[in-house]
């Protein structure tokens, strides 16, 4: 989960695996459990550079990984 975002605008969502050869969806969503962005499989990691409106809580959900591990999340948000 996030810390609770005032409210922003975040401009780069970025998620890697901590192995390089994982294959690994992963979801987005907010404090009433509505799936904001979700993602692709995707290899090793993931960048949306996408500017996305946020407030509150989010949770991060990885899904369909190929491996049991880790994964870094890092968020770029400018808040007002």
């Amino acid at each position: 989960n996030t810390l609770n975002i005032l409210g922003g605008i975040c401009y780069q969502v970025y998620i890697k695996a901590s192995t390089s050869n994982t294959t690994f969806g992963a979801k987005l969503i907010d404090n009433a459990s509505r799936t904001v962005r979700e993602y692709d499989l995707s290899p090793s990691f993931i960048l949306d550079e996408t500017p996305l409106i946020m407030q509150g809580i989010y949770t991060f959900q990885v899904v369909n990984g190929s491996h049991d591990q880790q994964y870094d999340i890092l968020l770029m948000i400018r808040e007002k």
